[in-house]
């Protein structure tokens, strides 16, 4: 396999796994944003994926976009993390953390990973080495290429 042929396969790689991640990320903040009456979960999975471009318009710029851009990209984050977070805990049987508050590290790690990871992987994929991401954007907002 050439040099050429392994880069495209790691590229190809991380867009699919970026899509896998965004699905799964869809999935848990729909649980996450958690409504008991069944016909308001569209609400959740719309706002998913709502998030998901809203992240995507923040990565682009960061916190060099208008205030009120920068701060709902902020935010969409926040909302995705917590919600993704309240998702795998509910997917686990939302056991009682007074007990073993350990039982929490799985959710936050992995709400976490399906919420930052897809963006940077996505672009990385399509666009290279020089594509921006959200910790990038947040901790050197002034670097034009990451």
């Amino acid at each position: 396999m050439t040099e050429q042929r392994y880069a495209l396969l790691i590229r190809i790689g991380a867009v699919t796994v970026a899509i896998i991640f965004w699905i799964i990320s869809v999935v848990f903040s729909a649980d996450g944003f958690n409504f008991i009456m069944p016909h308001y979960r569209w609400m959740g999975y719309l706002l998913a994926m709502s998030v998901t471009v809203l992240e995507l318009v923040f990565v682009e710029e960061g916190f060099e976009h208008s205030p009120t851009v920068a701060a709902v990209g902020f935010l969409a984050y926040i909302y995705g993390i917590i919600t993704n977070v309240i998702g795998v805990w509910t997917a686990q049987g939302s056991p009682d953390p007074s007990m073993n508050p350990l039982i929490l590290v799985f959710p936050v790690i992995l709400g976490l990973l399906v919420e930052i990871a897809p963006e940077p992987l996505v672009l990385w994929g399509l666009m290279g080495t020089s594509a921006r991401d959200v910790l990038g954007r947040i901790f050197a907002p002034n670097k034009e290429a990451y």
